[in-house]
């Protein structure tokens, strides 16, 4: 697997930053967020609700065996228990691949009682139309098209943009880190 923080991939996340993430907004945004009339249209970039988060939490250290059988059970998932340090880890590993293919984090977050953790986004970013798609996929918070321009709501702050988890996600999917196929076109 590759490391997606190596100097080299770090070079091809701060090239795809460079060419979608177009300007900074968190001034533009925080003080139209002030105004009644933009405070609803700017919600979806100023909070959310993570479910991902604590339903992880929750599969990792509350279940047990025997949840995550049942769980697998109802799913009609098969699965095997072979006697290993690893048992546990391999069901929860399971369960939670179910839930991130077949099934929301908050219908199951919603079925289990687990409360949502809120996100604020710290910052504020005008992105491309195509980098504001990737990041809709990845769950993030984006308005596409206020005012004319793609705003991203980035939920961390203090380091540089393509250092965030998300960004790792993109460029792997894109298949562009190092060793990936298309590498050689994003390489120096």
């Amino acid at each position: 697997m590759t490391n997606p923080d190596s100097p080299i991939n770090q070079k091809v996340k701060a090239r795809l930053v460079n060419r979608e993430v177009k300007q900074s907004a968190s001034y533009l945004i925080q003080e139209l967020r002030g105004i009644d009339q933009f405070y609803d249209d700017l919600s979806e970039v100023l909070y959310c609700e993570d479910y991902k988060s604590p339903v992880e939490w929750h599969v990792n250290n509350e279940m047990c065996i025997d949840d995550c059988t049942s769980y697998l059970n109802d799913q009609d998932i098969l699965y095997i228990i072979e006697p290993t340090l690893n048992c546990l880890d391999d069901l929860r590993k399971l369960v939670l691949e179910d839930i991130e293919e077949e099934m929301s984090w908050q219908d199951f977050a919603e079925e289990n009682n687990i409360d949502s953790e809120t996100n604020e986004a710290l910052e504020h970013w005008i992105v491309s139309d195509w980098f504001a798609n990737q990041l809709l996929n990845k769950d993030e918070m984006v308005i596409k098209d206020f005012m004319g321009f793609n705003i991203w709501g980035r939920t961390c702050s203090g380091q540089s943009i393509f250092m965030d988890g998300v960004i790792s996600e993109i460029t792997s999917d894109m298949e562009i880190l190092e060793g990936q196929e298309n590498h050689k076109h994003w390489a120096e």
